[in-house]
């Protein structure tokens, strides 16, 4: 799970190239409906963290209202592709990662206040720091849930600061059946410290990240213990004995762990570091 810098356009350019390619009527609309003070209150109330107080502005008898405002968005319309672009440009000009699994490319733009099938908050369909790109599977995860006993649910890419907050973390332990070195991702916080870390365990959880951050962290451990085990048996000459090798190696690991950019890789090696149990169990195969 990871921050990601939000666009520099501003409400005003956002309401501009809203128009864009539209009838005059549907910017009358826009204007007549306050769009531009709706999307100026979303991000006060955003930086703030208080999104939570949004509530829905239309009253039952503006079903036709909401059905204009819910179809100011499509994926093809320019100002959603000039999003797109604009968002890679601020944020190292590379396909971006989706921000709550950190697994894969994102490719749907998710409605942070999600418009929904009741079109209750039809406002912000292309407000652009209410469109967070996602991958299709957390996008799909996250639905058209976003508030939960008055309390915000899922983590915000734009607004919810991780910088110091220590998310993961990799616990290896032996298989009490097979005695196999294994690995678990798990919460490193509780969710109490503050309403962040509440919305980033809420995240985790609802969209069940953990079993596939310790699957892909399990493929790492075994790929390692392979590869010693290879490693040794060609080259066991040129080490005193086996303990000679796994310090080797343990010092390539920790080296390793400093440099390595993905997040999975980067936890497993560190718990490989500090895990006697682990070389252990390397030594034992070797």
């Amino acid at each position: 799970m990871h921050n990601l810098n939000k666009s520099s356009h501003d409400v005003d350019h956002g309401i501009k190239h809203t128009k864009k390619g539209l009838s005059q009527e549907k910017k009358d609309f826009i204007d007549n409906q306050n769009l531009k003070d709706d999307h100026v209150d979303y991000d006060n109330k955003a930086s703030n963290g208080t999104l939570n107080s949004l509530t829905p502005k239309w009253t039952e008898d503006q079903m036709d209202e909401r059905e204009i405002a819910y179809n100011l968005y499509s994926s093809n319309r320019p100002i959603i592709r000039n999003h797109w672009a604009e968002l890679q440009k601020k944020n190292g000009n590379t396909a971006i990662v989706c921000p709550f699994c950190g697994l894969t490319d994102a490719v749907e733009m998710d409605h942070f206040i999600p418009r929904g099938k009741e079109k209750l908050f039809p406002e912000y369909s292309t407000h652009y720091t209410n469109l967070i790109p996602l991958c299709h599977n957390c996008n799909l995860a996250k639905g058209d849930d976003w508030k939960e006993n008055g309390h915000q649910i899922f983590f915000n890419a734009y607004f919810d600061r991780l910088d110091e907050i220590e998310i993961l973390e990799c616990k290896i332990s032996r298989d009490i059946s097979t005695g196999i070195a294994i690995s678990e991702i798990r919460l490193k916080i509780s969710g109490y410290e503050n309403e962040v870390c509440q919305r980033v365990v809420n995240t985790i959880t609802r969209l069940k990240l953990l079993p596939l951050y310790t699957t892909d962290s399990n493929k790492i451990l075994r790929s390692k213990t392979i590869e010693f085990k290879t490693e040794y048996e060609q080259q066991n000459t040129r080490y005193a004995g086996k303990d000679d090798y796994i310090g080797a190696k343990r010092g390539v690991i920790r080296t390793m762990s400093s440099n390595v950019d993905d997040f999975i890789a980067k936890l497993t090696y560190s718990a490989i570091v500090e895990s006697n149990e682990y070389w252990d169990y390397v030594k034992s195969q070797l």
